[in-house]
């Protein structure tokens, strides 16, 4: 039967027939694509890492769509380059051609252009027939993966068999291509905050440890005066707490309660707790660092800080609390009135010694025993003492010297001072002679080095004359401080 003859009612029906069957033909190819998708997102949504990522989609891209082998490239932005991360059923000799490629220069300068990324399709037979005649290889496609803030890689697929790309492979490469830069753009947004909590995690071993091996109190705490950082030495000096964690989320009062009703018959074993909030207070309303000396007792002692409070702000400059560093300057404070009342008790001494050596100036007869007496006073003296001459001469010293240098004093007297300290020190010692001349007395502070430790000692100086009355020497009370 000719095709004139049949009936228009079967021609209706084939045409039918033949739509249904196209139909049903992009509906199965839709749902191939679609099931490949949803596979490719499965396993993009599981990656954690480029590589397990990339080799995963790679391999289900080649198994799937029928090309014979695969490579998958990421940018380097600063070099470039796109450097190969995986490959799949490719021989070494092509996995090292296309090791790196540069992406400014043809053909992949369009591929990797972030405005408008195009896909290259090429007829390997014509376009390289050297490729084609080693390898087999047909087909080479290379397909750019796109993510949010550009092109940050490319899929070069083979074919042995296919001598081109159909629109379905273009449109599946294409959705997929987006997946893949969506979990990559994840993948280092993940490893970017990885690294940050990294960062954060190394910093804060650093700081604890560093504020953990310093013998200073070191602190912070929130609006409400509740603390979110301590350091071993408030736990152990102030706080009474055996490890750094037990007073997160506690104030001060807290503590100090704590230690009250252990001792509720002794009202000064525990007093700090109100001060520390009063300093806290101020230090926020100032909005500016200030220095406290805070005063109390501890476990039934005294205790002296020296106290360095700021606030705590954010990187918004929002006030989020105070941080504070605390010395104890117990001892400090100890020495320092004890050396109050040694330079008070020896400024009688000292007036003492003024009047005898005036007396010795008036009174040439008695000179015998006055000297012997003037001695018996600088001896009496807890403070070393020693005089000399202009030019360093030791002439004479008190039994507290010999005591402070550890030295006999017969090894003292008649020596210089270059023998017994540093030269560079002498110079020092000797340049304020020349403010005792015209003062008459002066004092001074200098870094004494005794039994080879360095001492921070305030000096009295004072002048010491001849017979007739001509400065001679100065006469030198020393008070040790501190040893450093």
């Amino acid at each position: 039967m000719i095709d004139d003859e049949i009936p228009d009612g079967i021609k209706d029906l084939q045409r039918l027939t033949a739509l249904l069957n196209d139909r049903e033909e992009k509906l199965r190819e839709e749902r191939d694509k679609l099931s490949l998708v949803n596979e490719i997102i499965t396993i993009a949504n599981k990656a954690d890492s480029n590589t397990s990522l990339l080799d995963s989609v790679l391999s289900t891209i080649v198994e799937k769509m029928d090309f014979d082998g695969g490579i998958v490239h990421l940018v380097n932005p600063t070099k470039r380059v796109a450097k190969l991360i995986s490959s799949c059923n490719i021989i070494p000799s092509i996995v090292e051609k296309y090791k790196v490629i540069n992406i400014d220069e043809p053909p992949y300068d369009s591929l990797f252009d972030d405005r408008i990324p195009s896909i290259i399709v090429e007829n390997i037979q014509i376009k390289n027939p050297q490729l084609y005649k080693s390898y087999g290889i047909l087909m080479l496609c290379i397909y750019p993966i796109v993510s949010p803030c550009g092109v940050v890689g490319s899929m070069l697929l083979f074919s042995k068999s296919l001598p081109t790309m159909t629109t379905r492979d273009v449109d599946i490469l294409s959705t997929i291509s987006v997946h893949i830069g969506d979990t990559l753009r994840r993948i280092w947004a993940e490893r970017g905050m990885m690294k940050e909590c990294n960062n954060y995690r190394e910093l804060y071993t650093l700081v604890r440890s560093l504020c953990d091996n310093i013998p200073d109190l070191v602190w912070a705490k929130d609006l409400d005066g509740k603390y979110v950082f301590v350091n071993k030495a408030i736990c152990n000096k102030l706080l009474v707490v055996d490890n750094t964690s037990d007073p997160i989320g506690h104030d001060d009062m807290y503590f100090a309660n704590h230690q009250r009703d252990e001792h509720p018959d002794n009202p000064k074993w525990h007093t700090f707790g109100e001060v520390c909030y009063d300093s806290d207070r101020l230090t926020l309303e100032s909005n500016h660092p200030m220095i406290f000396e805070e005063h109390g007792f501890v476990k039934g002692k005294g205790l002296i800080l020296e106290v360095f409070k700021a606030p705590f702000v954010d990187d918004d400059g929002k006030i989020r609390g105070v941080v504070g560093c605390g010395r104890d300057i117990t001892e400090r404070r100890k020495q320092e009135n004890d050396l109050e009342m040694a330079i008070m008790d020896n400024a009688i001494k000292a007036t003492e010694l003024d009047a005898m050596n005036d007396s010795l100036l008036s009174h040439e007869c008695e000179m015998s025993n006055d000297i012997i007496t003037l001695v018996e006073i600088i001896n009496s003296f807890t403070s070393p003492v020693i005089w000399r001459d202009f030019e360093g001469n030791i002439k004479g010293c008190n039994n507290s010297y010999a005591k402070f240098m550890d030295l006999d004093p017969l090894h003292i007297v008649g020596k210089n001072l270059r023998n017994l300290y540093p030269p560079e020190d002498v110079d020092i010692y000797l340049s304020s002679d020349d403010e005792v001349k015209r003062k008459g007395r002066i004092l001074i502070r200098h870094i004494v080095v005794n039994k080879n430790r360095p001492t921070s000692c305030m000096m009295h100086k004072s002048l010491y004359k001849d017979i007739n009355g001509n400065p001679i020497g100065v006469v030198i009370h020393i008070f040790p401080e501190v040893s450093i």
